[in-house]
């Protein structure tokens, strides 16, 4: 078995789509230009590894995707996140694997159902684990399987997924867990600044006021970082410049609405998930081009000192961070989210942030993450300069009331327009166009969610966990650990957005 790449000029620069078709012994791969190919493996990833080697097939320390040969076999690699994914569809007679679900349906001639409500749902079930999340979604030509954080194997006849690598890590202090980061990070550098590579990657972070941007800032400066974003709003609330300074790091001021002067901002970061929620970044481009993105996020979970999320199945409390894995192939940037590092031996993560000798650097309450003060505050920041009060950059752009552009929304609502006879085929009343009609109803179920949440036993009582009013409850929750009631047209931005961005593949045979 061996590959053969072709070449797409116009494709976003880390986009590519893999044929693997039984009983050939040739793999197809198209990729754009940034994608770096070798006879036996490709990728658009770093990891912490020597680069000569490929060995990101055999490591759970990966950040972006790829492919390696080892044999017979082919490893398709999924980021050792769930921030990012793989995605497979079987079509005529074969199988299509590729990094973004917008590819994978412009190749195909795939479309998803305008009409399908549970698009939400179907995303946001990666929340509850590895063994838990919805793993296929319906398309016209069949379920698109999802692939986080492990891998598949093609052995030219059959098309598995296999768990990842994993290595028992001896994280029995402290001392031993964050020298673990620090390595992790010092070979993460070497590996995506090797002289082989076609293309060189530099750090770039974010900072906030918050506990887990600021750790890993504080861990990653010795090792290259020298600039962070930190997004700024318009009532002049700091979002970490100050801090930047303290670390000795550059920061780089972004208004959190200036994506709103642009032109179809929302669309790669809606065709991921339908949330859209980390749309600030498409006015941080410039930025990010040519950079490994380190982020905090899943440190919520993995360095709180009260977590109850101690599955080694990856449990998580939102899916902050995923909307970035389609921006981030046109853009050319990898996302490397730092406290997934290690996450399936979180117990003995939380057994450390627990440890009486950290209680000095444990302030309490229900938001005290004892490593991330003490790895910061060893650099010199003040303990009243950082980890207060939540500081949560994720906008859950769905559910905001003014959320898309003007020009956006006009192409929207006559997406939703051409499609209303998809809605009466299904005996479905079609979504109200009216947006004014959409914002009331929703800031009506907002005003009922914050009183049912208000009810005395609201949680002892468990009623949050009856669907109906667990949906409600969660528009008065940032960042709920669960869909919530998302209503009218909101619903559907998921099939628009990928229409729309499948313009960015410009394919018109997936044989050529």
């Amino acid at each position: 078995m061996k590959l053969e790449y072709v070449l797409q000029e116009n494709w976003p620069p880390l986009a590519w789509l893999a044929r693997l078709k039984p009983g050939d012994d040739m793999v197809l791969v198209k990729h754009g230009p940034a994608v770096e190919t070798r006879p036996e493996w490709f990728s658009e990833c770093v990891w912490d590894g020597r680069y000569a080697e490929g060995g990101f097939d055999r490591t759970d320390i990966v950040a972006g995707t790829g492919g390696r040969m080892r044999g017979n076999v082919l490893y398709l690699v999924s980021s050792g996140s769930t921030v990012d994914r793989i995605q497979s569809l079987e079509h005529n007679s074969a199988h299509w694997v590729s990094n973004s679900i917008v590819c994978l349906a412009s190749a195909l001639g795939a479309s998803f159902d305008p009409a399908y409500p549970y698009y939400l749902h179907d995303f946001i079930s990666v929340i509850r684990g590895l063994g838990h999340y919805v793993k296929t979604l319906p398309s016209s030509l069949g379920p698109v399987s999802l692939v986080y954080f492990n891998n598949l194997c093609w052995d030219g006849d059959r098309l598995v997924e296999i768990t990842k690598p994993e290595a028992v890590r001896d994280f029995a202090s402290f001392e031993n867990y964050t020298d673990f980061l620090k390595t992790s990070l010092e070979r993460i550098a070497d590996n995506m600044g090797d002289h082989e590579r076609g293309h060189r990657y530099t750090f770039q972070g974010t900072l906030s006021t918050g506990y887990d941007s600021t750790t890993v800032t504080a861990l990653a400066k010795q090792f290259g970082l020298s600039e962070v974003l930190c997004f700024q709003y318009s009532d002049g609330r700091d979002r970490g410049s100050e801090i930047a300074t303290s670390l000795g790091v550059r920061p780089a001021a972004i208004q959190v609405n200036d994506w709103r002067d642009m032109t179809f901002p929302e669309l790669p970061f809606l065709s991921v998930n339908g949330f859209g929620e980390e749309v600030q970044y498409a006015a941080a481009r410039s930025r990010l081009q040519g950079r490994v993105l380190l982020t905090g996020y899943h440190g919520d979970k993995v360095w709180d000192r009260n977590t109850t999320y101690t599955s080694p199945d990856i449990v998580r409390g939102d899916i902050s961070g995923t909307a970035l894995s389609e921006y981030r192939l046109w853009t050319q940037f990898i996302h490397c989210p730092v406290p997934f590092w290690g996450v399936r031996q979180i117990r003995d993560i939380v057994h450390i942030s627990r440890d009486p000798a950290l209680e000095p650097w444990d302030v309490g309450g229900d938001y005290t993450r004892p490593i991330c003060r003490r790895i910061v505050e060893s650099e010199g920041v003040p303990r009243e300069a950082f980890g207060i009060t939540k500081s949560a950059a994720s906008r859950w752009f769905v559910l905001e009331t003014k959320n898309m552009t003007l020009e956006s929304e006009r192409d929207y609502i006559g997406f939703l327009t051409e499609h209303r006879e998809d809605w009466w085929r299904r005996f479905r009343v079609p979504p109200s166009r009216n947006r004014s009609w959409d914002n009331a109803k929703l800031q009506a179920l907002r005003s009922l969610s914050a009183m049912l949440i208000r009810i005395p036993g609201w949680y002892r009582l468990h009623l949050n966990r009856w669907p109906f009013l667990r949906g409600l409850s969660a528009l008065g929750i940032p960042n709920p650990p669960y869909c919530p009631m998302v209503i009218g047209t909101r619903r559907y931005y998921f099939p628009w957005a990928v229409e729309r961005c499948k313009k960015r593949y410009e394919l018109t045979s997936v044989e050529e």
